[in-house]
């Protein structure tokens, strides 16, 4: 038996076919040592396994903890050789948190030539973030909406 490939329903599609060339058109001269990509996820603390193992014919116990946990988010911005940085939130990410890791973090680890890939959260798109980025030379490429 074989593991069956199931690719997404949209994947195939005409228009998913034309971003994506147009995506690697943005990005296709550019070195692999200029790609910087960034991207986040939310934790959520507190939560814990649905299951377990015991042995044969026992009950595994666990103690469900009384609060919900908070949450936590995790930035960060790659290369093909190291992490460029990495910040945790103690909230989700909005725009105003964006753009003061923007200055404190990430741009002062770009240089001229960089391309920075991000998806289109709107954290990302706030006024004043791409102009940070372009005055030391690097630039943005957002990723459409179906290659995200």
């Amino acid at each position: 038996m074989k593991k069956k490939h199931s690719p997404r329903s949209q994947a195939h599609k005409e228009i998913n076919q034309k971003k994506r060339i147009e995506y690697w058109e943005k990005i296709r001269d550019v070195e692999p040592k200029n790609l910087i990509l960034l991207d986040e996820m939310g934790v959520l603390l507190g939560r814990m396994r649905q299951a377990a193992r015991s042995k044969k014919g026992e009950i595994s116990y666990d103690i469900k903890p009384f609060y919900r946990g908070s949450r936590v988010t995790v930035v960060v911005a790659i290369s093909n050789k190291k992490f460029i940085v990495m910040k945790t939130i103690e909230k989700s990410l909005n725009g105003e948190e964006f753009k003061t890791f923007m200055p404190e973090k990430l741009v002062p680890q770009l240089g001229q030539g960089a391309v920075l890939v991000m998806d289109n959260l709107k954290a990302h798109k706030v006024e004043g973030v791409e102009e940070m980025i372009e005055a030391v030379g690097a630039r943005v490429v957002y990723l459409s909406r179906q290659l995200t």
